[in-house]
């Protein structure tokens, strides 16, 4: 039998989580670590039986523990869509991140950031933003991106999510997504092939993780005792119609359009 739990982001609910599992006699179990989560939340007194117990952690790191993880390699897809930019002739980058306090928000913008640098283009204050991954924080962000002094050419958004808002946004300011501004997300969400126009992604490869997380947590129940192991999983570059050639883009170029 398998069972799914939800924990809200929430350390202590986790926590629980974990040690209800182990009491009740579950064999084994695959981790989405919290937002947050350290050594310390999955070494503490209150998962201290975690020693004997079959773990692994996937799509999100922690640092330095006894488990195995299984992990989207996110530095590699923001290489992978900067790459894609920089050819086309992008030197004007945005960056609007998410994620909170996980591992996936710093891996992705500190790839980004290596990718600027490697390419000899300077990180200003106005190339970075943070917020949480929602709709509303692309679609209010692309105004603030749009009066700097000089506006990106291509906007990086840390997940599909923060992109379909800034796709709405662009619509509003009279900007054709793929053709006066590209934009790209994050993890191709389904909904990423159907957006209007559709979304430029790294595709995360969910099936192969599952795979390999669920092969490491058998054989760690039938009693292997290897080393932990931290594997990476590449992701895909899906490239749809939000990305094009360099356009230049005025600041505050268009008011918001009228709603009819």
């Amino acid at each position: 039998m398998m069972l799914f739990c939800h924990a809200h982001e929430t350390p202590s609910i986790q926590a629980r989580f974990i040690r209800q599992m182990a009491e009740h006699g579950a064999a084994g179990l695959i981790l989405v670590p919290v937002a947050g989560t350290t050594r310390e939340d999955l070494d503490g007194p209150q998962v201290r039986h975690l020693r004997d117990f079959p773990l692994v952690m996937i799509s999100r790191d922690v640092a330095d523990t006894d488990f195995d993880r299984v992990i989207n390699d996110d530095e590699l897809g923001i290489r992978l869509l900067f790459d894609h930019l920089y050819a086309m002739g992008h030197r004007h980058f945005a960056w609007l991140g998410g994620g909170g306090d996980t591992s996936t928000a710093r891996d992705r913008e500190r790839s980004f950031r290596q990718q600027m640098g490697a390419a000899g283009l300077s990180v200003r204050d106005e190339t970075i933003h943070h917020g949480p991954t929602s709709l509303a924080f692309g679609d209010t962000m692309l105004e603030t991106l749009l009066a700097s002094s000089t506006p990106p050419t291509a906007i990086v958004c840390f997940s599909d999510i923060i992109a379909f808002g800034v796709l709405a946004a662009c619509y509003r300011h009279g900007l054709r997504p793929g053709v006066d501004i590209s934009v790209t997300g994050f993890d191709d969400m389904g909904a990423a092939a159907y957006s209007a126009p559709a979304l430029t992604s790294v595709r995360v490869r969910t099936d192969l993780i599952g795979q390999r997380a669920s092969e490491l947590l058998l054989a760690r129940i039938a009693g292997d005792r290897h080393p932990a192991v931290r594997e990476l999983v590449p992701p895909e570059l899906v490239v749809r119609a939000t990305t094009g050639p360099p356009q230049d883009i005025e600041p505050l170029r268009c008011a918001p359009a009228r709603l009819t």
